[in-house]
């Protein structure tokens, strides 16, 4: 056990470090530190800030981490920081009950989250990824975020998929011209969206089945105010998602956005009992115990924006299967059913 001071471990200048089979706990800073050009190895560790450490681990200044079997807990700020072009590599860890992300990546971070890694109930975004970062996210639970599950922003982009993302305001949220990539996951229980898309983002949401016959599309339900919600400049596409659970709209699109809704593809070979692989099931049925707007709609189009459908289930809305206004211009394609 590391107990008291500053930093638990502290590390510089092209140093490797490994630490293994280790508590570090009772610091005021920094739990693990590493600047400029280190190389870090931790394994079976638990770095606990007792609610008065700032941060648990640190990797920066174009350094490496692999960290596995650990747990980070208990920080006034993040559980971890990756910052100024460092990596870091991460399985089966769990991160949880930090006062702000449970992990931040700024500053052209990168970020591999693996099979095992959970995050719960930390008091901001579950993961930040921010100005020029990159993750790729496979297998991973986040749950009971106080703010996104997943935030992609300032030029960042993301690949995630199979990932739970449970409790919070948003699932996952895209801003300020990033990039995401969004296949198999399961989306649920938000005070907002599932996901947002917003400020010049762009992202693909959902995907035609693996070579498996495994479906890549997103299960996003409630409860939650709006399963999708597209704006203010930015493109999507949205092929084989189940999206449900919602009060307001299935599908919003606003402010000068475009969208495609569903794929029109293999039209030579394409059979009526594949549409699920190609196009999306919006479904405004009430959850049990919860209620939904009398103007609720499926999929909701304004201020100058377009959307494509193609292939579509849009049922049960209380208001509506599609509304369009103010400017905005809807492509009704083939393999379409709205029923309400």
């Amino acid at each position: 056990t590391i107990s008291g001071g500053n930093r638990g471990i502290n590390v510089s200048d092209k140093t490797m470090l490994g630490v293994y089979g280790s508590r570090i706990e009772g610091y005021k800073d920094i739990g693990i530190a590493s600047w400029s050009n280190t190389v870090v190895d931790v394994k079976n560790v638990v770095v606990d800030g007792g609610n008065l450490g700032r941060l648990g681990i640190r990797i920066g200044g174009n350094s490496n981490g692999i960290i596995k079997d650990s747990t980070v807990e208990n920080n006034t700020s993040d559980g971890i920081g990756v910052y100024s072009s460092s990596d870091l590599w991460m399985g089966t860890t769990i991160l949880q009950n930090n006062g702000d992300n449970g992990i931040e990546v700024y500053n052209s971070g990168h970020i591999y989250l693996n099979e095992g890694v959970r995050l719960i109930n930390n008091n901001n975004n579950g993961v930040s990824i921010g100005r020029n970062s990159s993750a790729k996210i496979e297998n991973i639970e986040i749950t009971s975020s106080g703010n996104n599950g997943l935030q992609i922003d300032k030029g960042s982009s993301v690949w995630i998929e199979n990932s739970i993302i449970n409790g919070g305001k948003t699932g996952i949220r895209v801003a300020n011209n990033s990039e995401a990539h969004m296949y198999g996951n399961m989306i649920s229980n938000f005070t907002y969206s599932g996901i947002q898309v917003e400020d010049g983002s762009v992202a693909t949401i959902g995907g035609n089945n693996d070579s498996d016959g495994n479906s890549r599309g997103n299960t996003i339900t409630g409860p939650i105010e709006k399963g999708v919600h597209i704006s203010s400049n930015s493109q999507a596409e949205l092929f084989a998602n189940d999206i449900s659970g919602y009060s307001k709209t299935g599908i919003e699109v606003n402010r000068n956005s475009s969208v495609r809704i569903g794929a029109d593809w293999d039209q030579d070979t394409y059979s009526t009992i594949q549409r699920p692989e190609y196009g999306n099931t919006i479904n405004g049925a009430e959850l049990t115990g919860e209620s939904v707007e009398d103007w609720q709609a499926g999929i909701q189009v304004s201020e100058s924006s377009t959307i494509q459908l193609h292939r579509n289930l849009i049922e049960n809305n209380s208001g509506g299967g599609i509304r369009v206004s103010e400017n905005s211009v809807i492509e009704l394609g083939g393999g379409n059913i709205i029923q309400d």
